[in-house]
Protein backbone atom coordinates (compact mmCIF):
# COMPACT_ATOMS: atom_id res chain seq x y z
CA UNK A 1 0.00 0.00 0.00
CA UNK A 2 2.85 2.51 0.76
CA UNK A 3 3.94 2.55 -3.04
CA UNK A 4 -0.08 2.86 -3.55
CA UNK A 5 0.36 6.54 -1.51
CA UNK A 6 3.83 7.79 -3.01
CA UNK A 7 3.80 6.17 -6.08
CA UNK A 8 0.46 6.49 -7.97
CA UNK A 9 -0.17 9.82 -6.87
CA UNK A 10 2.42 11.43 -7.90
CA UNK A 11 2.23 10.00 -11.67
CA UNK A 12 -1.56 10.65 -11.80
CA UNK A 13 -0.90 14.64 -10.37
CA UNK A 14 2.66 15.44 -11.93
CA UNK A 15 2.42 15.57 -15.36
CA UNK A 16 3.33 19.54 -15.92
CA UNK A 17 2.10 20.95 -19.53
CA UNK A 18 3.59 24.14 -20.33
CA UNK A 19 1.81 27.10 -22.08
CA UNK A 20 -0.25 24.49 -24.43
CA UNK A 21 -3.39 24.75 -22.60
CA UNK A 22 -6.38 26.00 -24.64
CA UNK A 23 -7.69 29.59 -24.31
CA UNK A 24 -11.46 27.77 -24.63
CA UNK A 25 -10.92 25.61 -21.07
CA UNK A 26 -13.48 25.92 -18.63
CA UNK A 27 -13.61 24.45 -15.42
CA UNK A 28 -14.97 21.28 -15.24
CA UNK A 29 -16.81 20.84 -11.30
CA UNK A 30 -16.94 16.80 -12.29
CA UNK A 31 -13.36 16.23 -12.82
CA UNK A 32 -12.41 18.52 -10.08
CA UNK A 33 -14.84 16.95 -7.00
CA UNK A 34 -13.17 14.18 -8.50
CA UNK A 35 -9.29 14.66 -8.23
CA UNK A 36 -10.26 17.04 -4.66
CA UNK A 37 -11.38 13.64 -3.07
CA UNK A 38 -8.41 11.68 -5.13
CA UNK A 39 -5.86 14.39 -3.74
CA UNK A 40 -8.07 14.43 0.03
CA UNK A 41 -8.16 10.62 0.75
CA UNK A 42 -4.42 10.76 0.04
CA UNK A 43 -3.37 13.49 2.25
CA UNK A 44 -2.12 15.49 -0.82
CA UNK A 45 -1.62 18.96 -0.30
CA UNK A 46 -0.93 19.71 -4.27
CA UNK A 47 -1.24 18.36 -7.86
CA UNK A 48 -1.79 19.26 -11.52
CA UNK A 49 -4.23 17.31 -13.43
CA UNK A 50 -3.97 16.94 -17.08
CA UNK A 51 -6.34 15.12 -19.31
CA UNK A 52 -5.63 14.31 -23.37
CA UNK A 53 -6.74 12.21 -25.97
CA UNK A 54 -4.12 11.86 -29.05
CA UNK A 55 -2.58 14.81 -29.33
CA UNK A 56 -5.31 17.38 -28.01
CA UNK A 57 -5.41 18.16 -24.12
CA UNK A 58 -9.21 18.29 -22.94
CA UNK A 59 -8.32 19.61 -19.14
CA UNK A 60 -5.67 20.65 -17.64
CA UNK A 61 -5.75 22.57 -14.17
CA UNK A 62 -3.55 22.82 -10.93
CA UNK A 63 -4.92 22.36 -7.20
CA UNK A 64 -3.99 23.45 -4.09
CA UNK A 65 -0.83 25.94 -3.41
CA UNK A 66 2.48 25.93 -4.16
CA UNK A 67 3.54 27.03 -0.60
CA UNK A 68 1.84 27.56 2.05
CA UNK A 69 3.99 31.17 2.90
CA UNK A 70 3.27 32.37 -0.34
CA UNK A 71 -0.44 30.79 -0.78
CA UNK A 72 0.25 31.16 -4.42
CA UNK A 73 -2.19 28.96 -6.52
CA UNK A 74 -0.44 25.73 -8.07
CA UNK A 75 -0.88 26.37 -12.12
CA UNK A 76 -0.43 24.02 -15.10
CA UNK A 77 3.15 25.64 -15.14
CA UNK A 78 3.77 24.75 -11.93
CA UNK A 79 7.13 22.34 -11.26
CA UNK A 80 6.88 19.73 -8.88
CA UNK A 81 9.46 16.91 -8.38
CA UNK A 82 8.48 13.65 -9.75
CA UNK A 83 10.85 11.80 -7.93
CA UNK A 84 11.33 8.14 -9.75
CA UNK A 85 7.61 7.77 -10.92
CA UNK A 86 8.78 8.17 -14.85
CA UNK A 87 11.28 5.17 -14.50
CA UNK A 88 9.05 2.63 -15.18
CA UNK A 89 7.94 4.02 -18.35
CA UNK A 90 11.32 4.91 -19.33
CA UNK A 91 12.55 1.16 -18.68
CA UNK A 92 8.80 -0.09 -20.81
CA UNK A 93 10.01 2.37 -23.45
CA UNK A 94 13.70 0.43 -23.61
CA UNK A 95 12.56 -2.61 -23.33
CA UNK A 96 10.40 -2.25 -26.16
CA UNK A 97 13.26 -1.18 -28.90
CA UNK A 98 15.58 -3.79 -27.70
CA UNK A 99 12.20 -6.29 -28.54
CA UNK A 100 12.54 -4.58 -31.55
CA UNK A 101 16.25 -4.95 -32.43
CA UNK A 102 16.33 -1.04 -32.28
CA UNK A 103 18.34 -0.85 -29.07
CA UNK A 104 20.53 -3.34 -27.13
CA UNK A 105 21.48 -3.16 -23.32
CA UNK A 106 25.27 -3.24 -24.41
CA UNK A 107 25.35 -0.22 -26.45
CA UNK A 108 27.17 3.29 -25.35
CA UNK A 109 25.45 6.10 -24.40
CA UNK A 110 28.02 8.90 -25.55
CA UNK A 111 30.97 8.80 -27.55
CA UNK A 112 31.33 9.08 -31.52
CA UNK A 113 29.66 5.61 -31.00
CA UNK A 114 26.68 5.98 -28.67
CA UNK A 115 23.30 6.31 -28.97
CA UNK A 116 23.46 9.89 -28.42
CA UNK A 117 26.20 10.80 -31.10
CA UNK A 118 25.21 14.22 -32.07
CA UNK A 119 27.89 16.70 -31.91
CA UNK A 120 26.41 18.42 -28.62
CA UNK A 121 27.16 15.51 -26.66
CA UNK A 122 30.81 14.72 -27.57
CA UNK A 123 32.15 17.39 -25.31
CA UNK A 124 33.23 15.01 -22.70
CA UNK A 125 35.45 15.58 -19.63
CA UNK A 126 35.39 12.35 -18.04
CA UNK A 127 36.17 9.58 -20.44
CA UNK A 128 35.07 6.94 -18.05
CA UNK A 129 31.76 8.28 -19.64
CA UNK A 130 32.13 6.61 -22.69
CA UNK A 131 31.85 3.03 -21.39
CA UNK A 132 28.26 4.09 -20.22
CA UNK A 133 26.02 1.50 -21.48
CA UNK A 134 22.35 1.46 -21.54
CA UNK A 135 22.14 -1.41 -18.88
CA UNK A 136 24.32 0.66 -16.55
CA UNK A 137 21.74 3.56 -17.37
CA UNK A 138 18.56 1.43 -16.57
CA UNK A 139 20.31 -0.52 -13.71
CA UNK A 140 21.77 2.90 -11.78
CA UNK A 141 25.18 1.24 -12.24
CA UNK A 142 26.87 3.99 -14.49
CA UNK A 143 28.47 5.52 -11.39
CA UNK A 144 29.16 9.13 -10.78
CA UNK A 145 30.91 11.97 -9.77
CA UNK A 146 30.58 12.09 -5.56
CA UNK A 147 33.19 14.92 -5.34
CA UNK A 148 31.84 17.01 -7.82
CA UNK A 149 29.14 19.10 -6.28
CA UNK A 150 26.19 19.46 -8.71
CA UNK A 151 23.27 21.52 -9.02
CA UNK A 152 20.34 20.42 -8.74
CA UNK A 153 17.91 22.09 -11.77
CA UNK A 154 15.44 21.89 -10.03
CA UNK A 155 16.44 24.25 -6.62
CA UNK A 156 18.42 26.81 -9.96
CA UNK A 157 15.97 27.94 -11.78
CA UNK A 158 16.45 31.55 -13.16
Amino acid sequence: MRILKYFLPSVLLSIVFFNILPAYQTDNPQVDSTINAFMTKWDLPKGTFTMAYDTTILYSKGYGVVDIVSMAPVTTESLFRIASSTKPFTAVAVMKLIQEGRLKLTDTVFGPRGILSQPQYQTILDSTVLDITVKNLLEHTAGGDDDCCQIDPIFNQR
